[in-house]
């Protein structure tokens, strides 16, 4: 599948969903780039990242990938947006962990659905978070390609969706 194919039929939901999750449950503004391929040996951590396995007709895992500030200012504005709460977090504790957790698991969970009804041969396992560098260390294992989508948030920063994808079994 060319990059083109992959950003538009796989990665698109993900962008879009994320988007428009990041105005309804956060009030925030944001526009995502163009995908690019990103260098296998460039790759880094950057801070915190949900990620969610995919098998079937493309092996790997697709990253919601923080850096600690976004995280944090996307946690906050959720707390705030949803909850009413107006004091800040200064640290990736509990409070903005659950915020993040409902955050990206509604992106995510909206992305895979519309990705389902498609049928394009791709099954998704249940998100999971990366908070050490060592966690994203493992997921690396077999990537071939890294297809990276940036997010940019006004006046905050920005995030990455990654598709880490692995060789398939038997190739």
């Amino acid at each position: 599948m060319s990059l083109s194919d992959l950003h538009q039929n796989i990665l698109q939901p993900f962008v879009d969903e994320t988007l428009t999750c990041l105005v309804d449950m956060a009030s925030m503004s944001a526009y995502a780039d163009e995908a690019e391929r990103e260098s296998l040996d460039q790759f880094k951590f950057h801070g915190f990242a949900v990620a969610v396995k995919t098998h079937g007709s493309l092996n790997g895992y697709i990253l919601m990938h923080h850096y600690f500030e976004t995280a944090l200012a996307i946690g906050n504005q959720v707390r705030q947006a949803l909850l009413g709460i107006s004091e800040t977090e200064s640290k990736i504790e509990e409070p903005i962990i659950e915020a993040l957790e409902e955050f990206s698991n509604t992106a995510i969970g909206l992305a895979t659905r519309h990705l389902a009804e498609e049928d394009h041969g791709i099954q998704f396992e249940p998100p999971f978070f990366l908070v050490a560098p060592q966690d994203l260390s493992k997921l690396m294992q077999g990537v071939v390609d890294i297809i990276t989508v940036p997010v940019h948030i006004e006046n905050v920063g920005r995030f990455y969706l990654n598709y880490l994808l692995q060789e398939k079994a038997g190739d």
